[in-house]
């Protein structure tokens, strides 16, 4: 299966759990969760059946970023602005 035939392209798009993020032509970030006004995400682009039993080196390099943070850097990369990818934590 391609990984990045289902990558998100609008970055405007309130971010999901399971949400691949297309950042620029080979960069991606996955959505593990949003909760409690976070989000926990990774680098890259990761099929989402293999996170509902995430392997533990998965959880481990997961970051996590206040929700709106993480919308507004989507927003500023959707706006053509050049920002950091993947994003800070």
């Amino acid at each position: 299966m391609n990984q990045t035939a289902s990558a998100i392209r609008d970055l405007n798009k309130a971010p999901v759990a399971g949400d691949i993020f297309q950042l620029d032509e080979n960069a991606y970030v996955t959505v593990l969760s949003v909760g409690a006004g976070q989000i926990r995400y990774v680098s890259g682009a990761v099929d989402s059946d293999m996170f509902r039993e995430a392997p533990e080196d998965l959880l481990r390099s997961a970051k996590v970023m206040p929700y709106k943070t993480f919308r507004k850097w989507l927003a500023s990369i959707a706006a053509g602005r050049r920002m950091d990818t993947p994003p800070p934590a």
